[in-house]
């Protein structure tokens, strides 16, 4: 089985000297996007749209969740990196952002060495759910959530759904992706992708964070 997307990976086997073993969490990386599949989910050059910010929060009202937004590509090795920080999350800069035309991805780590991270409620959002995106503009920019998916790491079309490259672009999306499924202390990975997709919401009106344009 080869894997398609990883965001997050977490528990490495320790032999102790007794020989009994403990489970230590920690970030690694896996392989995340298949080689050969384009993740060209940018703006067609035919699209005019106004200019959107760089994303710096994103929120989640429902779950109390405000998290600053680190910037992530990939890794040498062809896997989407992670944020560096539990609590934060990660926007994939070689794609959209957050309100252009086209699927912008955000990912963010499902538990950290303590507990819960920032994207473990991430499988209990509902369909109208707000996520909020702060950018350096000075806006607020609300998505509402419109379904989910789990993706099999098997599955010959993940980086294609979860980079939004399924189809031509005609909305602003973002995708918010963490692990879920089980997890194999062998390959130290975990089986499957959660997908929330999101939609630029245009009933909800944009705020100002009050940062300087």
């Amino acid at each position: 089985m080869k894997p398609l997307i990883a965001v997050i990976v977490f528990v490495v086997i320790t032999v102790l000297t007794d020989g009994s073993t403990r489970h230590i969490r920690r970030t690694d990386a896996v392989p995340s996007v298949a080689r050969g599949v384009p993740i060209n989910n940018r703006t067609p050059s035919s699209v005019t749209q106004a200019p959107v910010g760089i994303p710096l929060r994103l929120r989640i009202p429902h779950f109390g969740i405000d998290a600053a937004v680190e910037q992530v590509g990939l890794t040498a090795s062809g896997d989407l990196a992670v944020p560096s920080a539990w609590s934060n999350v990660g926007w994939y800069l070689d794609g959209p952002r957050p309100g252009e035309i086209g699927t912008a991805v955000i990912d963010g780590h499902l538990d950290s060495e303590t507990g819960a991270a920032v994207f473990w409620n991430l499988p209990n959002l509902r369909t109208g759910d707000v996520v909020e995106i702060d950018d350096d503009r000075g806006r607020t920019l609300r998505f509402s959530v419109t379904g989910m998916r789990n993706i099999d790491d098997d599955d010959a079309t993940a980086a294609a759904i979860a980079f939004g490259t399924t189809a031509q672009p005609t909305g602003s999306a973002l995708n918010l992706i963490t692990c879920t499924g089980t997890w194999n202390p062998i390959t130290r990975q975990y089986n499957a992708r959660l997908v929330v997709f999101t939609q630029r919401d245009d009933t909800l009106p944009e705020g100002q964070t009050g940062a300087a344009d």
